[in-house]
């Protein structure tokens, strides 16, 4: 996998040649960072994609389902086959 790496303001970067890209495990990362930001429905191209963030910001919210949410994303992604750990538990 071979992206283009984001700047701090989330930007595409350009000019740097090959360093404008990010590939393997920084490439993986980046996937898993922009994906687990992205609200659900926010994207016109694929509305289901994203996390439904705002749902679990309800009083008495679901934090199981949220969790559950959010290993579908991870799992959804390209290049991850597996959670060996999930730190929210």
């Amino acid at each position: 996998m071979r992206v283009r790496r984001l700047d701090d303001n989330h930007d595409w970067t350009f000019g740097r040649g090959r360093a404008s890209y990010a590939s393997g495990a920084d490439a993986l990362r980046q996937c898993l960072i922009t994906r687990l930001r992205s609200l659900n429905g926010d994207w016109f191209l694929n509305p289901d994609s994203g996390v439904r963030w705002f749902d679990y910001l309800a009083k008495n919210a679901d934090f199981r389902a949220l969790e559950a949410e959010i290993k579908g994303v991870v799992l959804d992604t390209d290049g991850v086959q597996e959670i060996s750990a999930f730190p929210f538990h």
